[in-house]
Formats: C-alpha cells, sequence, structure tokens
C-alpha cells in the first residue's frame, strides 16, 4: 500500500502532498515533513473515510520494530499542527475512541501527463549518446533531475504561523527568533541529490577545494579496519590519490583544503584510539606529513585553517572531563636536526560546565570569527552553535563564545558551514529527524531548508554545491545454487551502496538485467551473469521502474515506468539501445511482464476500479481482459503456454494465455506473499514473512507432491524485493539487505539576493 502511495501527489482539500519529496503544498507555501509522518498520513488517507486502528497504522508503518502508543499520537500531534487542526473540533483528522483515527477532507490523487519520459504512441525515444557508451564502460554520471525551487515570499501570516509552530515543536527549538525566520524575504533552490560514491564501505567527511575540482573524503573499506583519506576529481569521480599512512596503519580524519588549495590538513589516531595528533601535507608531496599538535582522541573532525593559511584550529583536551578549541601558529612550526618539529598552540575556548567539548570550528570567509559546536554529554546529551570572535586585539580569555542556537536535549549539530559572512548553514538532529537550517549571525533569524538525513556538510560558496554523507539502505544481489540438496547461503554476485533489486536473467541464461539507483534514481543495469561487465542502459529523469522483464528472443526489455503519478510501458531495445513507449490510456499497469509467446504481454490492469489479468500487444494497443474474475502478479513463464496470477485470500490461479477456462493451483497460497514467487516447471519459488521482522523465509513448494522446504532464510526486503530462476533451473538470483551505508552526495544550494 505505501510503496505506490509514497510516489503519487494527493489532493487534500486546499492541500496538495507531494509524498515523492515529502512536502506539503498550501496556497503556494510548502513545508517538509518527516517520512514517518507521511507514512501514516498515507495510511489515512489510503483508507479515507474509513476508520485506521493504531494497529493498523503500526503494523504498516513500523512492520519491523516495536514503537510505544506515544510514537503514533506524537506523529498524529505534528500533523495537525501542520494543517493548524484541532483535536477537539477536527476538520482534518478526527479521532474516535477505541477506533483510531480517520481523516475528514476529501481526498483524491493528482493525475498529470509525465513530460520528461513521455512520447505519442509508438514513437521511438533515442538515449543519449552518453548512455549508448556506457555499455562500454560503468559510468557514475548522476541522473539529469530537475531542481526544486522554493520560495518564501508569499507567507500569509495565518500559513506563517501554522508552519511556524509546526516547526518549533518538530525540531523542539524554543528560541522564538525561528517563528520569525519563516516569514523572512528568503529565496532558495535546492536541486535533487547526486551520489558521488558508490563504493562497498563507508566514506563520510567530504570537502571540496577551493577552486571546486577536487573533492576530499574519507573512506573505510569494508574488509579494512582503518579510515583513509581519498582525493578524487568531482567531475569524473576518478581517484586522483590517497594520503599515505607512513609507516604503521592509522585512521586519518577531517580533511580540510588551505585556502590556496595547495595544502591539506586532517587528524590521524590511532587504533586504539588513545592519540590523536592534527597533521598537514603538501598535495605534491603527500608523503612528507607534518605533526602540528595533538588533539582530542573524542572529537577527530575538528581542523580548520585560518584565512591566510597560516593557522590551524581543532579541539584539544585540557582535562579529562573539558575540551576546548586550540589554534596553532605554521610559522613557529619548523625543521630541527631532529626533525620536523610542532607548533606554538594557544587555547582559544574555555568551557565552564563538566563533561562539555567545543569542536567542529569553521573559519568566516574573510577570518575575522569563528563558528563551532559545543556539547555537553553530562547531564544530558545536547549541542549548540557558538560564535568567536578572532579579532587578534581581544584577549582569549576574555573573549566569551556567544550561543546561537538554544542548548535543548536530545538535540545535536552534525555539522557547520558558512554561506557569506553574516550567514551559515548547519544542521541539526533533533528528536524525530534530521534538517538542514540556514542561520544568520546578525539577527538570529534560523530557516529550514530542508528535512532529510545529513551528516558533515561542506559548502563550496562561489559553485553553490553542497557535499554531504548520507546512509543509506543497501539491497545487493545475490545467487543462491539450487543444484544441491543442503540448504547454502546465497553468493554476493553485484555488490555497491545502493539498492540493487528485481533481477531478471536473461531467457540463455548469460546476462542479468536490474533496476539499480546507482546513478541517483531508478536505472536499468545490465551484466553478465558473473557479475562482470557491467553497464547502465537508461538515464531516465525522475522515474520509478517497478517492473522488468525480457523479451523471449532477449532482443528487448520492457519497464514498467511510474512518472509523475502515471504508469507507462516501455520498451528498450537492446541493438540500439532505443526506448518505445507502448501504452496509451487512463488505465493502470502493474506487474507488466512478456510472456511465453513474444506478441504478447500480460500485466495486472487496473479497469473500471477492478485489477484484472490482461493482455496487450507487445507492439502497443488495448489491453484485453483475459480473468473471468480479478486478479494481480501475473507471471508467463517462457516454457509454458499458460498465466499463472494470485487473488486476494483466494490462492495461486492459472488459465491458458490465448483463451480458456481457469483453474485453481494452490488454495492455500500465502495472501502476503502475492508479489514474491515465480514458477520454474512444477517448483513453485515464494518468499513467507512472519509480519514482524526483516527476516524473510525464502520456501519451495512441489505443486504435484505438496513437498515444502526452506532453501533459504535471512534478510529479505520481502515486501520490495523480486526474484528470478535461471532457464536451466540451476540457480536462483535475489536481492538481499545488506545494512546501511553512508556514501558522498552533492546538492546544488542557491540563495536569493538577500542572502548574499
Amino acid at each position: 500500500m505505501l510503496t505506490q502511495a509514497r510516489t503519487k501527489q494527493w489532493q487534500l482539500g486546499e492541500w496538495v502532498l507531494d509524498a515523492p519529496s515529502h512536502r506539503l503544498i498550501h496556497q503556494g507555501n510548502r513545508v517538509s515533513i518527516t517520512a514517518k509522518m507521511q507514512d501514516v498520513l498515507l495510511v489515512l488517507l489510503v483508507n479515507s473515510p474509513r476508520p485506521v486502528t493504531k494497529d493498523v497504522i503500526y503494523q504498516t508503518v513500523w512492520p519491523d520494530v516495536v514503537v510505544s502508543e506515544q510514537l503514533i499520537a506524537r506523529a498524529i500531534s505534528d500533523l495537525r499542527k501542520v494543517f493548524g487542526d484541532s483535536a477537539k473540533n477536527p476538520k482534518f483528522i478526527e479521532t474516535l475512541p477505541k477506533a483510531g483515527y480517520r481523516w475528514l477532507t476529501q481526498v483524491s490523487e493528482i493525475v498529470e501527463t509525465p513530460t520528461s519520459i513521455e512520447a505519442p504512441p509508438a514513437a521511438e525515444l533515442s538515449l543519449p549518446e552518453s548512455i549508448q557508451e556506457s555499455t562500454q564502460k560503468l559510468t557514475r554520471e548522476p541522473a539529469n533531475k530537475p531542481e526544486i525551487t522554493v520560495k518564501r515570499s508569499v507567507f500569509l501570516p495565518m500559513a506563517a504561523l501554522i508552519v511556524a509552530a509546526f516547526i518549533l515543536v518538530w525540531l523542539g527549538l524554543n528560541d522564538e527568533k525561528n517563528a520569525s525566520s519563516l516569514a523572512d524575504n528568503a529565496t532558495f533552490e535546492i536541486s535533487s541529490a547526486n551520489p558521488l560514491t558508490s563504493k562497498p564501505g563507508v566514506e563520510n567527511t567530504p570537502t571540496l577545494s577551493p577552486d571546486g575540482k577536487t573533492l576530499a573524503y574519507v573512506y573505510r573499506e569494508s574488509d579494512n579496519d582503518y579510515n583513509q583519506i581519498i582525493l578524487s576529481d568531482l567531475a569524473t569521480r576518478q581517484v586522483i590519490a590517497k594520503v599515505p599512512f607512513n609507516g604503521e596503519p592509522a585512521n586519518q580524519f577531517a580533511p580540510r583544503f588551505s585556502p590556496d588549495g595547495k595544502q591539506l590538513a586532517f587528524t590521524r589516531y590511532s587504533d586504539d584510539s588513545k592519540s590523536c595528533h592534527v597533521y598537514y601535507v603538501s598535495l605534491d608531496k603527500l608523503e612528507a606529513q607534518h605533526k602540528v599538535a595533538s588533539c582530542s582522541t573524542r572529537f577527530m573532525m575538528s581542523v580548520d585553517w585560518s584565512a591566510d593559511g597560516k593557522q590551524l584550529f581543532f579541539t584539544q583536551d585540557i582535562n579529562a572531563q573539558k575540551r576546548g578549541l586550540a589554534r596553532a601558529d605554521l610559522a613557529s612550526a619548523g625543521f630541527t636536526g631532529a626533525g620536523f618539529t610542532g607548533a606554538i598552540v594557544e587555547q582559544l575556548s574555555f568551557p565552564d560546565l563538566l563533561g562539555t567539548t567545543d569542536y567542529s570550528p569553521r573559519v568566516s570567509p574573510d577570518g575575522k570569527q569563528l563558528i563551532f559546536v559545543r556539547g555537553q554529554l553530562k547531564p544530558s546529551h545536547h549541542s549548540a552553535v557558538f560564535l568567536l570572535s578572532l579579532d587578534p586585539s581581544l584577549d582569549p580569555a576574555l573573549n566569551k563564545p556567544k550561543a546561537l542556537t538554544s542548548l535543548q536535549v536530545q538535540s545535536n549539530i552534525f555539522g557547520l558551514s558558512w554561506v557569506n559572512n553574516q550567514q551559515m548553514l548547519y544542521l541539526l538532529d533533533g528528536d524525530i529527524n534530521q534538517s538542514l537550517r540556514k542561520l544568520s549571525i546578525i539577527d538570529g533569524t534560523d530557516l529550514l531548508l530542508e528535512a532529510g538525513s545529513y551528516h558533515r556538510i561542506d559548502y563550496h560558496r562561489s559553485s553553490g554545491t553542497l557535499v554531504y554523507a548520507q546512509s543509506k539502505q543497501v539491497s545487493n544481489i545475490a545467487k543462491l545454487s539450487l543444484n544441491t540438496g543442503n540448504t547454502e547461503s546465497p553468493t554476493p554476485l553485484l555488490a555497491s551502496t545502493r539498492k540493487d533489486h528485481q533481477p531478471r536473467v536473461s531467457p540463455d541464461g548469460s546476462q542479468i538485467a536490474f533496476v539499480a539507483d546507482r546513478s541517483g534514481s531508478d536505472q536499468l543495469w545490465l551484466a553478465n551473469r558473473n557479475g562482470e561487465n557491467l553497464r547502465q542502459l537508461t538515464r531516465l529523469p525522475a522515474a520509478v521502474i517497478t517492473d522488468i522483464s525480457w523479451s523471449p528472443d532477449a532482443k528487448n526489455i520492457l519497464l514498467t515506468v511510474q512518472s509523475k503519478n502515471v504508469t507507462g510501458l516501455y520498451r528498450l531495445s537492446l541493438q540500439n539501445l532505443a526506448l518505445k513507449r507502448i501504452t496509451t490510456g487512463d488505465f493502470d499497469v502493474v506487474d507488466a511482464r512478456f510472456s511465453s509467446h513474444n506478441q504478447w504481454l500480460v500485466a495486472s490492469c487496473d479497469i473500471n476500479n477492478r485489477w484484472q489479468i490482461c493482455r496487450i500487444p507487445s507492439e502497443g494497443g488495448t489491453p484485453k481482459v483475459v480473468t473471468e474474475a480479478g486478479g494481480v502478479s501475473p507471471y508467463s513463464p517462457h516454457h509454458s503456454d499458460f498465466v499463472y496470477f494470485t487473488r486476494q485470500q483466494q490462492g495461486l490461479w492459472r488459465l491458458p494465455l490465448l483463451g480458456g477456462s481457469q483453474e485453481l493451483v494452490w488454495q492455500d497460497f500465502p495472501e502476503h506473499s502475492w508479489k514474491n514467487w515465480i514458477l520454474y516447471e512444477n517448483q513453485l519459488y515464494y518468499l513467507d514473512h512472519d509480519g514482524h521482522s526483516q527476516q524473510a523465509k525464502l520456501i519451495r513448494r512441489d505443486l504435484i507432491s505438496n513437498e515444502t522446504r526452506v532453501i533459504y532464510q535471512g534478510f529479505i526486503q520481502w515486501d520490495e524485493t523480486s526474484f528470478d530462476i535461471s532457464p536451466d533451473g540451476s540457480a536462483l538470483f535475489l536481492s538481499l539487505l545488506a545494512g546501511a551505508s553512508d556514501d558522498i552526495y552533492a546538492k546544488t544550494l542557491r540563495f536569493g539576493i538577500d542572502s548574499q
């Protein structure tokens, strides 16, 4: 239910929910909501006007975790604040004692004609030459997504108050300045995210060189115990160099380019985290690393340059329970007969409370001010942004830091960067979600730019490029051998830090097509059966690929593509990579596949508000309903003249593709496995799930003997995954969850004149 609903736009009276972007729009004003808030809202919308019990919301929104009753109550409360609704006199969300909640206003889906991938019926769409070149090599060029423009200048007073109240509660900020910030005359544009890395392992702490051409970041390989700084070309994504360990391997962290772009500062700490030192190195001689001073082992990410490149700022231990900012004068360091000597270090900040640390220093572009994070582990875990003057005429001991944000329990700052000399960006991790915000150090206005998961930002002012680390759920393609009688574990076949899913084996068994968001959005990829010769075949902007299928002659691949709430079927020729749309009309289509007959497609078609199994000419045309009653998830094996399909709570069925009577194959087919199954001869493979965890069972059932056996049990995203079997029946290919992984992403973030 949620998978489809998340791809749509919804009309809610005078409000619009743009589910893909997690935004609610009212009279041109937009406010971002968290993913869980949106999922709760979508459950209410999909079931409207029927009431929805708390149990249904729990099972739908939090299927794999145990949550308290307060969590759903808070989500409902936050939604009411967004809509300006009242629990006593509701206009949007009604509370029904012992029955749950109900959405009150009229709900409808917004249907638009896609402009990004649409074409007249049967018109050929030639993909860019760069895509054709990608059949020879893997390309990682970001998908060409449209930018999102958010304008704040037209807020009505009432809408501003509603949104401001929501932001205050949602992020736990009590500073009255935040409410006024939503009504300021700020205009900004945020583009879609483009992945810059996609390697197995963890990437973190990205930063850009002053000329914006080189990306530095920290990388820990999946089979390595050490963090290492990588330098890569931003345009080509190719690795330029790695900062060597110089002797015993040690962890490197917090890379920062000098203002002239010729040097790189970083921290280096031991494997046992008992020692930490600040280093800098010339980029033309990475082996000659200069140790500057010791740093705090608890906060290794803290280092920055002065505006003239003559000083380094970092965090240093004051005592066992306090850590403050320090400044090292590089001019005081030099070479002696014993080697390179450290620099003179001056303490800059003096936190008063025990358990307090000052970290993440960032020097303003003019070099006159310093922003940093002050965090307290005791008595409660929280942090805030502070400002410190770098005026040399002031005694550092008398120059007290000024708090720019309020200290709130469980409210943490995870990144700082300057926009200009008066404004800064910071990442706030509140008790519900993370958000990117812009803060004025002049008047204290605090503006929410976007909700989402960010870590360790760096903003390149001249190009407007924001780089950051983000954690994504990963699923990889694996191979499960079916030749032996014993249960085996799947063997990884295609690994990345993206969502690779929907593997489909070619009719001759030599290639595997699959869907992946490696380039930033869903695209069709192809690889040899052993995982080699990987290449990207499509570049569809802002689209979701829900199903793919090989033609029996292996010359074409069918794609079911959702774009702007409209679903279309496209046929991709593997000879010239030409993409052709083959369906038109106002009916919805899912689970489309080539049948055993090359001239026919089978699909689930929503015709007259009822899902039916339909047959569509492979060259395009009007669908023909072939079932006598409803049905979903059709599958026509290449070796069979039958179409198999499921019915809700009525089992697995089949009927002749070209016409005939339908017959029941298996009455007790699990209802929640309606999509996750495949048939090979008389062997039915399907996923079974208990509904409470990510552990799913892959089961094989002999439809003749009724013998059933679990052939694999593990972490499978059972409600979204799909799998396929090789033509000879020797191996099964499926997507498996591999945990979350941090990668580096980039966005274009541009501000209006008022922000400059």
